[in-house]
């Protein structure tokens, strides 16, 4: 594994495209043996899109035919079955049994020091294509980016960003702007497999971008990642409450249908020391606590959280949610059920 001095983003072109080769290379010959292991764990699911589980009217898009495949890595509940890119939910991001038989992949992956989001292999079939679209969220203004490296590829892959053709090898560690219209397509008789790897945004995320780059992100905005605080459960306690939360909110919020209902009756409660998001009494997210007021929404990055108001009696007398993007913030207040 070798890390490279920062290159310049004006020899790279990295402002006329959205996409470029980070400044680090893996061994071809580590990567194909160990994925040729993976091969043999077991076989590959198809890839699926983010959909809030246990959550009715939770409609996620596809954009191939299912024969596009994959194998977790690092996923939400260390489930190597899980090939969608995770979401809000009530797990956290962990290694999988399958990362733990993979010791160059897990060297690779441990190398990367910033908090991990979904990390897994994906494989495109001879003749398979992906239909284009936007991975919306995946953005430094949201928080979170995504990285590709191909493990193993031939010449006759299409990956296309925004009508730019991207030319990954084996071994190089690529970031695109996959918020962008993106399409892929394998025209070639050999399949493709790429290591695909969505990262939080820190100081050494940044570290791998090139400072005119970095100096354009901080000018257009970016969410960094805030890691949590050891929560204390009589102030977790303090925070349980019911509110009121319209179902129009809900699909901008996370992603659901709004047709089955008008409003939606919204718990917090503590549990199992932590403070879990319960919807018409169903538990979908767990809450962490990033300060003494501002929560996360674990299986996300810090584009949106909760924050909670006390009075000076110390009651509960404010409930909102908090969405960012960029410099932009929206502040929406849920109202409380008392």
């Amino acid at each position: 594994m070798q890390k490279t001095k920062r290159q310049s983003s004006q020899k790279a072109g990295i402002k006329r495209t959205p996409f470029f080769k980070l400044p680090m290379t893996f061994d071809p010959a580590e990567i194909k043996k160990e994925l040729d292991m993976a091969r043999a764990f077991a076989v590959w699911p198809p890839e699926e899109p983010f959909g809030i589980q246990n959550f009715p009217g939770s409609n996620p898009e596809v954009f191939h035919d299912g024969q596009w495949v994959g194998m977790g890595l690092w996923t939400q509940g260390a489930d190597w079955r899980k090939t969608d890119p995770g979401g809000p939910g009530l797990e956290p991001f962990m290694p999988t049994e399958l990362l733990e038989s993979l010791p160059y992949f897990k060297e690779l992956i441990d190398s990367f020091k910033c908090e991990k989001r979904s990390v897994r292999f994906s494989s495109l079939p001879p003749g398979v294509e992906i239909g284009e679209h936007c991975d919306t969220y995946h953005d430094f203004k949201y928080g979170q980016i995504r990285l590709h490296m191909a493990v193993v590829t031939n010449p006759d892959v299409e990956v296309f960003i925004d009508g730019q053709r991207c030319i990954m090898q084996p071994g190089e560690m690529w970031y695109g702007d996959f918020s962008r219209p993106h399409y892929v397509k394998n025209g070639g008789s050999e399949e493709r497999v790429h290591l695909l790897m969505d990262l939080t945004i820190n100081d050494w995320v940044l570290s791998l971008f090139p400072d005119d780059f970095v100096a354009d992100v901080v000018a257009q905005g970016y969410v960094a990642h805030e890691e949590a605080i050891q929560p204390d459960l009589d102030i977790l306690r303090k925070f349980e409450c019911d509110f009121m939360i319209s179902a129009v909110m809900m699909k901008g919020i996370f992603e659901t249908d709004d047709g089955i209902a008008g409003q939606y009756i919204g718990k917090l409660r503590e549990h199992h020391s932590a403070l879990v998001l319960s919807v018409d009494d169903q538990p979908l997210i767990t809450l962490k606590p990033i300060s003494e007021n501002r929560f996360y929404l674990v299986g996300w990055c810090g584009e949106r959280f909760f924050e909670m108001e006390r009075d000076e009696s110390d009651e509960l007398c404010g409930l909102h949610l908090v969405i960012r993007h960029g410099h932009h913030q929206t502040r929406i207040s849920l109202p409380l059920i008392l």
